[in-house]
């Protein structure tokens, strides 16, 4: 079910809502924590209900190995305890990794596996080292299959559920925060159905026809998928926050404007914040953490590792391969210039530079094949056809000059350097009548686009 669906915006998530506060105020909770789980296999069984198998088998799993570790917590003698426990944490990654790969690069690719898989892993990884302790199965099903977020994230981590769920004041709803959610989501929902659809079709187009492009075609549509995955993500993610809000459960963040970075290191804390986080703290540190001595060689040699990782867990194609590998070469080129005190760049030649090479990173990872990420490289400078539009249109998916698809575009790239991103202006919300045209502005924009358009999948749903 997409979040960009009449279905979804005025029918399941309206009722989920009403259900759920209505069994919060006569069940003290319990209930109302069932009516979330059942909604979330519903909506993640809704396209491909054979899935749900996947999802569920996933879960108990997870939830049994996650048991067990606990149950040793006090059975002697303590070192046999700790191998056993070491040996449960191997066999629940093993059977995460095994099952992520083989539907991944194997069997057709279910929804949101990668999603549930990372966020079991980092629970298992917290409950072998006591962050958390095992969790009830109900607490288990919210983290992983809480339909927010079970198909695109953002990653979850137990704590930051659990202690909500444990909370009755979860249970509520003021009318501020039901004004705030719902001012959020609208501006993810215009982000995605007005401006990131907008932009795929200027995208798809260059890439359509990627070895004759002219330059203008290749950089205008390259960039038009850096902006389009930007505006399709936070849009989803944006949703996703303001739709949990409903039910009072608070998520994290999962963008803050990251093209205004001015380094790659500055884009990773500001970019799909909770796998960058994951990376840290499940890649990196454990990569780190294996050599007995640490020197910036081993540590920028852990860097790359854990963006390539990174990359293929995006996909086994070589081209996800090269976007994780360029990620982490610019990475140790930012370490190494500041181990080496090289002076920093003006602000605004940091940003270009940083920019320019965040486009060419997301042409590997927009490519159906390396080749064709050459062509449109290649593209990038071709003096030979400097202007020329030729290749649009002659493209099946050719686009006119029209003001539907001329404003959001213009609109997208100037919210790019607004001083407030969607989150910040969520987070001082007022219920002011300004807010209030703008949400509404945003709303019925969105709906207008969604009448005329046929809806299209989020980008990371494919991951």
């Amino acid at each position: 079910m997409l979040f960009n669906s009449y279905g979804f915006i005025f029918l399941f998530l309206p009722l989920s809502v009403l259900g759920f506060h209505l069994l919060a105020r006569s069940t003290q909770g319990k209930m109302a924590f069932d009516w979330l789980i059942g909604l979330s296999f519903v909506f993640y069984s809704w396209e491909n209900p054979e899935n749900f198998p996947i999802l569920l088998g996933s879960l108990l799993a997870n939830h049994a190995i996650a048991r067990a570790m606990g149950a040793d917590d006090a059975t002697p003698p303590a070192v046999r305890t700790k191998h056993r426990r070491g040996f449960l944490l191997f066999l629940g990654i093993a059977f995460n990794l095994l099952l992520l790969g083989y539907y991944k690069y194997f069997s057709q690719l279910p929804l949101g596996i990668s999603f549930f898989t990372l966020t079991q892993v980092m629970y298992l990884v917290d409950c072998y080292q006591g962050v958390v302790p095992p969790a009830t199965f109900r607490e288990h099903a919210l983290l992983a299959a809480f339909f927010p977020t079970v198909s695109m994230g953002p990653l979850l981590r137990a704590r930051e559920m659990t202690r909500q769920l444990d909370n009755p004041a979860t249970l509520g709803l003021n009318a501020r925060h039901l004004a705030q959610a719902l001012f959020l989501f609208s501006i993810g929902l215009c982000k995605k159905t007005v401006i990131a659809d907008s932009f795929s079709r200027l995208a798809d187009a260059g890439h359509a026809s990627t070895a004759s492009l002219s330059m203008m075609e290749a950089w205008v549509s390259s960039a038009a998928f850096t902006m389009q995955i930007y505006y399709d993500f936070s849009g989803y993610s944006d949703m996703a926050v303001a739709t949990a809000l409903l039910f009072g459960i608070r998520i994290p963040i999962n963008f803050n404007s990251p093209y205004q970075a001015r380094s790659i290191v500055d884009f990773w804390m500001r970019w799909h914040i909770s796998l960058s986080n994951f990376i840290t703290t499940y890649l990196y540190t454990p990569i780190i953490r294996s050599f007995r001595k640490i020197t910036f060689a081993k540590a920028m040699f852990a860097t790359f590792a854990a963006m390539m990782i990174a990359g293929i867990w995006h996909g086994s194609s070589l081209n996800f391969m090269i976007f994780g590998a360029l990620h982490g070469l610019g990475l140790i080129v930012n370490q190494l210039r500041k181990k080496n005190k090289k002076p920093r760049l003006p602000a605004w030649l940091a940003w270009f530079v940083t920019i320019l090479y965040i486009n060419l990173a997301f042409i590997f990872f927009r490519a159906d094949t390396v080749p064709h990420a050459w062509e449109m490289i290649a593209s990038l400078v071709n003096t030979q056809a400097p202007f020329s539009n030729e290749s649009w249109h002659r493209s099946s998916l050719y686009i006119t000059s029209r003001l539907d698809l001329l404003i959001p575009i213009i609109m997208g790239v100037l919210m790019i350097f607004h001083k407030k991103n969607s989150n910040q202006l969520s987070m001082e919300f007022m219920p002011t009548w300004k807010n209030l045209l703008l949400a509404t502005t945003a709303m019925l924009t969105s709906l207008v686009y969604m009448n005329t358009n046929v809806p299209k999948e989020f980008l990371y749903f494919n991951f």
